[in-house]
C-alpha cells in the first residue's frame, strides 16, 4: 500500500513538475586550464571509486543527527490535519572552485520544509528536491499538505540558498555544475569530488532523507518507505542517489537527458552543430567532455557520474521519469 501511495503522489508531482521546471540558462565563462589546479587534498591519493566512497559516505550520512545536519528549526504550524516544520539546515562541506579558480571549502545552506500528518506512528516519505529555497517557498502549502494528509504520507522540501553560488562569485547553480564538468576534465581525472557538482547534489539528497527520517522520529513517527524526486541538475543528482542510497525504493528523475553522456554529447553536435543558442554547455564545448570520458583516465569518472554505467547499481524497483520534449528550449530540446 506504501508503495502505490508514493507512485500516485509521484504522478500526481511529476505532471506539476513538467510544466513547471525551467533550466535557467546563464551565460558564464569556463576556468582555464591554468587556474583549475589539481587540488592536494588527501582523497586524491585514493582511486575513484575510494575517492567517491570516502565522499558519499553512506553509513556516515544515515548515522548523522539534526545536530550534525546543523538542522534549525524556524517555525512550526498547522495547516489542515498536517504539521509544517520549516527550517534551515546543511549536508556539510563541499571542496570546490570560486570563480577565479582557487580552491575553497564551502559549507552548503539549504533549507527546508517538512509535511507531517497527524495522529500516524508510521507513514512512507516523500522527499522532493527543489533548486532553491525560492522554489521551496513557492510552491503552495495548501496543497502539499492536502496531500500529505489525504495520503496519510510525510512530504519534505528542500532547496540550496543563493549564499552558496554567490560566495563563489557565480551568478547562478548553473555555473556550479559548468566549472564542475570543466574541473573532472583538467584535473584529469585524478580528482572526482573537488568541484563535483552534480554528485554533491546527490549526496544531499541522501543526506535530506536522513533529515527527515530524524524529524520524524522526533515527532515520534517512523518512516517505512522511501521515495525521492527532482528534475534537471536534481534530476541527475535522484539518479545517482539512487545507485548509492538504498533507503530509496521508488524514484522520479526528470528533465535531464544525459543519462548516457556521450551518446547525449554526440546527438547534441549532430543536432546543433558547435553552438546551441538556448543551451548554457555548448557542444563544442561538451565534444572535451566526451573524448576525455572515453580516455583511459576519463572512464574511472565515467564509471562513477554516468548513469548508464551504474545501471546494476540501481536500489529503486520502480522510476517514474519526466521530461519536456515537446520544448526546444528546455532539456529534451537540446
Amino acid at each position: 500500500m506504501n508503495r502505490k501511495i508514493l507512485a500516485i503522489i509521484l504522478v500526481v508531482l511529476v505532471i506539476g513538475v513538467s510544466c513547471l521546471i525551467m533550466f535557467s540558462m546563464i551565460g558564464g565563462k569556463a576556468p582555464t586550464e591554468a587556474n583549475v589546479v589539481f587540488s592536494e587534498l588527501s582523497y586524491v591519493r585514493l582511486n575513484a571509486s575510494e575517492q567517491v566512497k570516502w565522499y558519499y559516505n553512506m553509513s556516515k550520512i544515515k548515522s548523522m543527527s539534526l545536530n550534525e545536519l546543523c538542522w534549525s528549526e524556524l517555525e512550526r504550524k498547522q495547516v489542515r490535519d498536517v504539521l509544517v516544520i520549516y527550517g534551515r539546515w546543511s549536508p556539510g562541506i563541499f571542496p570546490t572552485y570560486c570563480s577565479n579558480g582557487s580552491l575553497t571549502f564551502l559549507k552548503l545552506s539549504y533549507v527546508a520544509k517538512i509535511f507531517i500528518p497527524i495522529d500516524v506512528s508510521r507513514c512512507p516519505l516523500l522527499v522532493y528536491a527543489r533548486h532553491t529555497e525560492h522554489g521551496v517557498s513557492t510552491l503552495s502549502e495548501e496543497l502539499i499538505a492536502k496531500m500529505a494528509e489525504r495520503f496519510r504520507v510525510a512530504i519534505m522540501l528542500y532547496g540550496e540558498m543563493s549564499v552558496d553560488w554567490e560566495s563563489l562569485g557565480m551568478s547562478g547553480r548553473n555555473i556550479m555544475v559548468y566549472y564542475g564538468s570543466h574541473a573532472l576534465v583538467f584535473n584529469d581525472g585524478r580528482d572526482l569530488i573537488t568541484g563535483n557538482f552534480i554528485l554533491t547534489l546527490a549526496k544531499a539528497m541522501s543526506c535530506a532523507i536522513t533529515l527527515a527520517q530524524k524529524i520524524c522520529e522526533k515527532e515520534g513517527i517512523e518512516i517505512s518507505t522511501v521515495a525521492v524526486t527532482g528534475g534537471s541538475k536534481e534530476g541527475y543528482a535522484t539518479w545517482l542517489a539512487c545507485t548509492f542510497d538504498d533507503r530509496i525504493s521508488l524514484a522520479s528523475p526528470g528533465g535531464f537527458q544525459m543519462e548516457n553522456h556521450t551518446e547525449a554529447i554526440e546527438q547534441a553536435e549532430k543536432q546543433w552543430g558547435c553552438y546551441n543558442p538556448n543551451a548554457v554547455f555548448q557542444p563544442i564545448e561538451m565534444i572535451k567532455l566526451k573524448n576525455f570520458l572515453l580516455s583511459e583516465n576519463g572512464k574511472p569518472v565515467r564509471e562513477t557520474m554516468d548513469i548508464c554505467c551504474r545501471l546494476d547499481k540501481l536500489y529503486p524497483s520502480l522510476y517514474i521519469i519526466f521530461g519536456d520534449v515537446a520544448s526546444h528550449d528546455l532539456h529534451d530540446g537540446h
